[in-house]
Order: structure tokens, then C-alpha cells, then sequence
């Protein structure tokens, strides 16, 4: 059997990604700097790994003219990027560059110039409950589902909209709540290990709300479809899509004013930073269900039923909507199991 001829970007993308996540964002920039040196340059950079070899083997001055002219090219795309974004996604873009010229094309003898300080002013600031319920209220269902699963989970938006209903399937056709995410490390950013998270009741009902509409749902389809025609071939949405919607919405209900040039007090992140101020529980657990690296990966307990007891804890600080008052009822209950086991478990101790 003949193997099918790979360009070298394709090689390089294959090599340095580990996870769906990453090769997304690796092959974005790419294509930009791909776009912007074919456009300034009347250059592919698919062909440099081969230029360089040329010009090597062509001696010492085709050599030095080969790099003078790709630093020329690295400079100009630099100033480009300056010109448009902030430090971060700057040293994100030049990154995957380096990348690419040090591993897919063997070129180390360029230097590529990495911002080394990146001063950063957050200026999203903290979302209230009634916040939330007010965009909700103004957001169609899948938007809506979207965003309180944000709250609840406390996934990025770029997780969320690779989640695929095998993902969910156990604790969803269960009815089970908190409801579990299954969180393969593909999904998740740092290529980190295999991750799960919960949503809580509110969550599961959206989302049952949601699903009710689609028939024969098969493991492999999206939670979050396209709803056009044209963009059904895709293979997810985009992030933006949901962030360009919330973007709308905040300005549209007068919770933010939008000030040129500077970004919005309220993005969509605020809903991931909302996860992260008011899931009341230990840190160890938030930051599990969070996907952050941290040193106590190796420790923390994987028993699924453990975690779904610590978020159930959380969950009412959480919680953007008030309980109805048989649900009240019961969490009060199981609140009061849990203080006289604390209590007699002293006793006894003691």
C-alpha cells in the first residue's frame, strides 16, 4: 500500500499536536502567517523546509541571503501582529512560527523574537447571578444552554463546543444529577490527562430541554449543532460564535458600555471566572473540574461518586437560579444527614 504524500505543514501539525485542541490553534496560525507571507511575499511556506536545503547546499552566501531574507519576513509579520492584538496573542501566533520553522523545517538559525514581558490589566470584572439570569432570559436555547453550562461546569468555551453527547450519554440517559462530562485529555488544553466535571440540576433540565427536539441521537454528534445548512459540514462551531452573541447581548441590556479600543468589562469568559469565584468547595476538586494543571493531579481521588458529592456541596452557591421548594426540602435534608454524621462521627472519635 502507498502512503499518500504529506505536505510538510501537515507533517509538522501531526508531530507537535497531542490533542484535537491544540492542533485547532496551531493550524489557525499557521494559515495567517501562511496567508500573510504569500500575500506580502509571493512565498509558500509549505516549500520553505526545501528552500533551505537548496540554499545550503548552494554554499555559504545562498545560505546567509536565505535567512537574511526569511528574518526580513519574520520581522515583518511581527510588526504586523503588533499592530493588531495585545502581548499574549502576539506571543501565541509567534510561538507556533517558532514551531514551525525549528521542527517542521529544521531552520533554527532564525531567531524568533517571543515578547518576554506581558504585562497583562484584566479587565473583565465579576459577574453577578443577576447578571446571568438577565442574559439568559434574552438568549435563544442553545445560546442559553451554552452559557449555563459555563456557569455550571466551568469548561472553556472551545471544550464545550467539541462535546459530543457520548461525553454525557451515561449520567444523561440516567437522569442522574449532578450530571457527569466525560473530559478526554483530546478535549482539553495543556495536554493535560483525562478530566470529567459535573452540571447541576438547572444544567440538566436546559439540557434535556434542548436534546428533547433531536431524534436518534448517535454517540459521535455534537451537543452544540450548527443550526445554518451551509455550516453543517463542519466539524464544530466556533467559540466565537457563542462569544459574539454574548458580546451583543451585554450591550444590548446596558450591563456594559462599550468603549473604543478597549475591551468589554463582561466577555464570556466572565461565566468560566464565575465557575471559579462561587463553586464552594476545596480548591483541590475546583480546579480538577476546572482543568487546570495542578500538584495535586497525581493525588486527588478519581472515585466519581466522591466528586459528585463535593459538587452537589458547591452547587447552591453555584447556583444562578433559586430551587424549588420540594428540591429546597431535600437539599436541606441531605445537609442535616450530613452534619449529624459529622457530629456523631466526633462523638465516637472522641
Amino acid at each position: 500500500m502507498r502512503l499518500e504524500k504529506m505536505d510538510n505543514i501537515t507533517k509538522w501539525l501531526i508531530n507537535v499536536s497531542e490533542s484535537e485542541t491544540t492542533k485547532t490553534v496551531y493550524t489557525s496560525r499557521i494559515n495567517a502567517f501562511k496567508e500573510y507571507v504569500k500575500t506580502n511575499h509571493k512565498l509558500d511556506v509549505i516549500e520553505l523546509k526545501q528552500l533551505w536545503r537548496e540554499a545550503k547546499y548552494n554554499g555559504i552566501r545562498a545560505r546567509e541571503k536565505f535567512l537574511d531574507y526569511l528574518a526580513d519576513i519574520i520581522e515583518d509579520y511581527t510588526v504586523s501582529l503588533k499592530q493588531k492584538y495585545a502581548p499574549t496573542t502576539i506571543h501565541s501566533n509567534l510561538s507556533v512560527i517558532q514551531s514551525y520553522l525549528h521542527k517542521g523545517c529544521r531552520i533554527k538559525e532564525v531567531d524568533v523574537q517571543l515578547p518576554k514581558h506581558m504585562f497583562i490589566t484584566y479587565h473583565n470584572r465579576d459577574i453577578t447571578k443577576e447578571e446571568i439570569r438577565k442574559i439568559s432570559e434574552h438568549s435563544p436555547l442553545r445560546a442559553r444552554l451554552f452559557f449555563l453550562m459555563m456557569v455550571e461546569s466551568g469548561l472553556r468555551p472551545r471544550t464545550l463546543t467539541q462535546l459530543r453527547y457520548k461525553h454525557i450519554k451515561i449520567d444523561y440517559e440516567a437522569e442522574r444529577t449532578p450530571m457527569k462530562i466525560e473530559l478526554p485529555s483530546s478535549l482539553l488544553k495543556d495536554r493535560i490527562s483525562d478530566r470529567f466535571t459535573f452540571i447541576g440540576e438547572d444544567g440538566f433540565k436546559l439540557l434535556r430541554e434542548y436534546l428533547s427536539v433531536r431524534s436518534n441521537i448517535d454517540d459521535d454528534d455534537l451537543i452544540f449543532q450548527p443550526t445554518v445548512e451551509a455550516r453543517m459540514k463542519k466539524n464544530s462551531l466556533s467559540p466565537e460564535t457563542f462569544s459574539n452573541k454574548f458580546s451583543k447581548l451585554v450591550l444590548k441590556l446596558g450591563l456594559v458600555k462599550q468603549k473604543d479600543g478597549k475591551p468589554k468589562a463582561l466577555r464570556l469568559y466572565c461565566l468560566r471566572k464565575y465557575f471559579a469565584n462561587n463553586m464552594d468547595c476545596d480548591s483541590m476538586y475546583r480546579n480538577f473540574w476546572f482543568c487546570h494543571k495542578s500538584v495535586n493531579d497525581h493525588y486527588i481521588s478519581r472515585d466519581v461518586e466522591r466528586h459528585r458529592q463535593e459538587y452537589a456541596k458547591g452547587y447552591p452557591h453555584l447556583r444562578i437560579y433559586k430551587p424549588s421548594g420540594v428540591t429546597k426540602i431535600i437539599e436541606q435534608q441531605t445537609q442535616e444527614i450530613e452534619d449529624l454524621k459529622k457530629y456523631y462521627g466526633n462523638e465516637i472519635a472522641s
